[in-house]
């Protein structure tokens, strides 16, 4: 995680929680993930705010951390062996080719998602990391991009948009009744957004489903959360409808049916057709 300010650690929150749920232990989930800031590696040796400490790492338990500059990005990314980057950092073009290079020499398949926007603070752009990757980068962004073409393919550039979680979020809370809002609800809101990429999609690079299904995702993405809240029975009566979900997936899906808003828009008339 290239980019440990509060959004950066919250993303690894989430990763933590999505391994755990995986069955992987809480310590080794909180291994396996890096971040750094401005400084570097985030280790246990500096000062730190609060919520950087949770993924602090001990130098003492990193053979090849010796001083401060093996936590520059790049060393990181060789010596950690990481096959998944992500930038929160805001720092243009931080993600060089020699990163980039270093991604593709641990994993066939590298995912690499420069998230920061707008335009001009993203950490690589997408052209420069298929081609350094001779287009085998998994690539999602923060910023809107058109496709890539490379080696006479065609790459679509997913824009990574919470626009695809939090609609659902807020209607699945709602409709369940959830007392509280829990870190898995974002785990299973991000499982059904994936729902929508089709093995096809996924193949070609997509990692996230075209705005144009927003509709759709939305309400899977509120029904999953609701039977999220349902399992980790800390749901309760829906305070907006009188028809109620009983611990019922069915019944929920059909709650979240009646309670979703639907825009209706008055009919847009040129001057020429008034009277």
């Amino acid at each position: 995680m290239h980019g440990a300010g509060a959004g950066g650690v919250g993303i690894a929150e989430q990763l933590k929680t999505a391994l755990i749920e995986k069955g992987m232990r809480k310590t080794r989930a909180v291994e396996r993930i890096f971040t750094l800031d401005s400084q570097g590696l985030v280790t246990t040796e500096r000062e730190l705010e609060p919520y950087k400490k949770k993924f602090a790492k001990d130098p003492a338990k990193l053979g090849w951390y010796k001083d401060s500059r093996d936590g520059e990005l790049l060393n990181v990314v060789k010596k950690a062996g990481v096959t998944i980057l992500i930038g929160t950092s805001g720092q243009g073009g931080c993600f060089t080719k020699e990163v980039i290079y270093a991604m593709a020499g641990n994993s066939n398949r590298p995912v690499i998602l420069p998230l920061s926007n707008p335009t001009g603070k993203t950490e690589a752009l997408p052209q420069d990391i298929y081609a350094w990757t001779e287009g085998k980068a998994l690539v999602a962004t923060g910023s809107p991009f058109a496709p890539v073409s490379f080696l006479n393919k065609k790459h679509p550039v997913s824009q990574c948009n919470n626009v695809f979680v939090f609609p659902g979020v807020g209607l699945g809370v709602i409709a369940s009744g959830a007392k509280e809002v829990l870190p898995s609800f974002f785990t299973a809101a991000a499982r059904a957004v994936s729902d929508h990429v089709s093995p096809g999609a996924m193949a070609n690079g997509e990692l996230l489903p075209p705005v144009e299904k927003l509709s759709k995702v939305s309400l899977n993405v509120a029904q999953a959360v609701g039977e999220t809240a349902i399992r980790e029975d800390i749901d309760s009566l829906c305070a907006f409808s009188k028809f109620q979900h009983h611990n019922d997936p069915e019944r929920l899906r059909e709650l979240i049916r009646r309670m979703r808003w639907r825009p209706e828009y008055l009919p847009v008339i040129s001057q020429t057709e008034l009277p």
